[in-house]
This record gives structure tokens, C-alpha cells and sequence, in this order.
């Protein structure tokens, strides 16, 4: 049975993407690793959008920016899970945030303990962890990116209009893609790297968070799990300011080498 299509803002959706994508970034960059940096006592010489630099750091450093990600994912999905959480944006912001960061922690995780590269194995040499990290690395990320593709599912179904798979997918796809793509378009702020920032950006940000699709193909599967049909998102000016606002900001405050350090 069809129901009549829900058309969401599209500006409103993507500005909810690039906050989310912001919010992911900055729990991995500016908080993880730099409280990281400063808990060692070292000092931060460079954050931009996907590198970061510390002199005088440890193994805490390195694990700062996943464990950024680790406590902002599991935030967001807590509170999407409370029934306080009821605006529709709310929810769908929560949802993508807590999707990116903890995609990014468990995809880290696997890709980390196969390459034997990246923070988990910088931190691995720092501290002496056995080699056998890279097995439970890899177990444990594979298990976590499921599990986190599962609250995914559970949460996107309470925000399907059921009957519109078109207007479902435009709910997620669309501020996914506005968040990477602004986000990748940062990183060619940083004249250190461009290309490597932006390709590490589209990684993170693309390709890492891919559970996000077969999340909502489950959810469109499975049917809505609201009881009343559901309203389409309106256009909401706060959202669309903030994002702008922030972004700017950012790109030009962080984007292009925050610190004055180089690589």
C-alpha cells in the first residue's frame, strides 16, 4: 500500500549533515586527540579536518581520537533511543552523528588491526600491547560496526513514512552526502596535503559509513515502526544558520591547519 510522498526540506536535511559530519570530526580531531595530546603533556602543533599533530604525545594521544568518536557515538544513540528525543531533525541528526562516529571507531578498529597502520597501532607500539591486539582489533570492530548498524535500523524505522522507500532514503542520503562532501571540501583547505586530506576525508566520512545504507535498506524492509503517519521536515532556518555559521568557521579556523604546525 502507498502513502502519500514526504517531502522533506532539502536544505534543512543537508544542513542537519553537515553538522553531523562537523560534530564527527571535531570529537575525533579537536577533542579526542587534543585532550589526548594535553593529558600527556604535550602540545598541540596541527589539527585540520582529517590530520592531527602533537609534540611530547603518548599512546593516550593516539587513542584520544578514537575514544572521541567511541563516547560522541554512543551519546547519540542513547539519546535518540530516549523517547525525550521527539523532534523529527532531533533525531535525524542524532542518528547520522552517532552513525559516523561510531562507524569511523569500528571501521579504525578492523582497517587498523589488518594494515598494522593508523592510531590503534601507534598507540599498540606506545604501550607495548602484544601483537595478538590486531586479532581482537579486528573482532571486536567487526562486531561493533553490526551492532551499530543494527541501532541504526531500530532508529531509522521509528523515522520511516512507510510506503515511500523514495522519500526515506532522501532522509539520510541526502544530509550523509551533504556532510561528506562539505567535510572533503574542507580538507583541500589544508595546503599541507590536499590530496591526502581529501582522500583520507572521503574515506572517513564515504566510505567508512557504508553500514549506513544497508541500514536503511533493513529499516525499509522491516516497516515503520511509528503508529501515525509521519509529517515531512520542514524548512527550519535555525538549522540551516548553524550550519552555516559553524561550517565557516571552521573551514576557516580549523580546515586550513589550526596550529600553524606542518606534517
Amino acid at each position: 500500500m502507498s502513502t502519500q510522498p514526504v517531502r522533506d526540506d532539502l536544505l534543512t536535511l543537508a544542513a542537519i549533515g553537515v553538522l553531523a559530519a562537523l560534530t564527527a570530526v571535531a570529537s575525533h580531531e579537536l577533542v579526542g586527540h587534543s585532550a589526548g595530546c594535553l593529558a600527556a603533556g604535550g602540545e598541540v602543533r596541527l589539527v585540520t579536518t582529517i590530520f592531527f599533530r602533537c609534540d611530547g604525545g603518548n599512546g593516550l594521544t593516539d587513542l584520544g581520537g578514537p575514544l572521541g568518536n567511541l563516547a560522541l557515538g554512543v551519546l547519540a544513540m542513547a539519546l535518540t533511543a530516549s523517547r525525550r528525543v521527539r523532534l523529527k531533525e532531533m533525531r535525524v541528526f542524532l542518528l547520522l552523528t552517532g552513525g559516523l562516529a561510531l562507524f569511523w571507531f569500528f571501521s579504525q578498529l578492523v582497517v587498523n588491526g589488518l594494515t598494522g597502520s593508523g592510531d590503534w597501532s601507534f598507540a599498540a607500539g606506545q604501550l607495548a600491547w602484544p601483537s595478538s591486539w590486531r586479532v581482537v582489533a579486528v573482532a571486536v570492530g567487526a562486531l561493533g560496526y553490526d551492532l551499530t548498524r543494527r541501532g541504526l535500523t531500530r532508529g531509522m524505522r521509528t523515522l520511516s513514512a512507510g510506503g515511500d522507500p523514495a522519500g526515506d532514503r532522501r532522509r539520510f542520503l541526502v544530509p550523509w552526502a551533504a556532510g561528506m562532501i562539505a567535510l572533503t571540501a574542507s580538507a583541500a583547505l589544508f595546503a599541507g596535503d590536499r590530496l591526502g586530506g581529501i582522500r583520507d576525508t572521503a574515506l572517513t566520512l564515504g566510505l567508512a559509513p557504508l553500514g549506513l545504507v544497508l541500514a536503511l535498506v533493513l529499516a525499509e524492509r522491516f516497516g515503520p515502526t511509528a503508529q501515525m503517519p509521519l509529517q515531512p521536515i520542514p524548512r527550519r532556518r535555525a538549522w540551516i544558520i548553524a550550519a552555516g555559521v559553524l561550517y565557516a568557521a571552521f573551514c576557516l579556523i580549523v580546515a586550513s591547519g589550526l596550529g600553524g604546525g606542518a606534517l
